[in-house]
């Protein structure tokens, strides 16, 4: 969110890979893709207006997880549901190939909802 970080991260989801680009300073940035399958766990921190997320992944390097801060609150849960969901659909062999964009997200989401939020 803009007045609490003047260099915000983005998080991009396309159907194999979660893409975060880490901005440090004009036209600087650190883009990290971690693919579907390696991702371990999403977690969320929330506040009453914004939450950060944390993707930790299988891949071995340095750095295990990675986390983007100033989310939306809304949308970082939307982000953590449809990964959450990805992850699950992967690891029972759910094909969700065939879905059209709007379908995939619904489907993802649900799979992905836990009790909490």
């Amino acid at each position: 969110v803009f007045p609490f970080d003047f260099f915000p991260d983005t998080v991009t989801l396309d159907r194999t890979k979660v893409t975060i680009k880490k901005r440090t300073f004009f036209w600087s940035s650190e883009i990290i893709s971690i693919r579907i399958e390696d991702i371990l766990n999403v977690t969320t921190g929330l506040g009453p207006f914004f939450g950060s997320l944390t993707v930790a992944s299988r891949v071995m390097s340095s750095v295990d997880h990675f986390k983007v801060d100033y989310l939306w609150r809304s949308d970082a849960l939307e982000i953590k549901h449809i990964l959450q969901g990805y992850v699950i659909a992967h690891h029972n062999n759910i094909d969700v190939a065939h879905l059209s964009k709007d379908e995939l997200i619904s489907t993802l989401s649900e799979l992905g909802h836990d009790a909490q939020g």
